[in-house]
């Protein structure tokens, strides 16, 4: 079945943090949000991109972008954030350089996902395994 990636990258270390979703819900979202900060600790502010820079992706990406910054999915965020003070900034549509750390990182992951998977269909605990060794 399809699955997506998750990319989490440390604005002061530069260091990775991959995770595997299974579907894009804001459950889904949110339980894998909850993964990271259980590994990683409490981050103060999340960035992101609004995805208007992606026009030519695929219509998943579109739709997951578009449930992004539906109300239903900003309000479900906001609540699960608030309690813990997290700050979630998305980048201003016009700036996708705002966001280069972590499409440095997208383009990293991909390099090696594309030389390691070679169109090899994997499990989730393959693919799973397999981005834990990539961080």
């Amino acid at each position: 079945s399809k699955s997506w990636l998750s990319l989490f990258v440390c604005m002061s270390t530069k260091s990775l943090h991959l995770e595997l979703v299974t579907d894009c819900t804001t459950e889904a979202f949110l339980a894998c949000l909850d993964r990271f900060i259980g590994r990683r600790g409490l981050p103060h502010t999340i960035f992101s991109d609004c995805g208007s820079n992606f026009i030519g992706a695929s219509n998943e990406l579109k739709e997951f972008y578009s449930w992004l910054k539906s109300d239903e999915a900003q309000s479900s965020i906001e609540n699960h954030l608030s309690p813990m003070n997290i700050q979630w900034s998305f980048n201003p549509p016009q700036a996708p350089h705002f966001g280069g750390l972590w499409e440095a990182g997208v383009k990293s992951v991909k390099g090696i996902l594309k030389k390691v998977v070679v169109n090899t269909p994997m499990t989730f605990e393959e693919l799973t395994t397999l981005f834990v060794r990539i961080e």
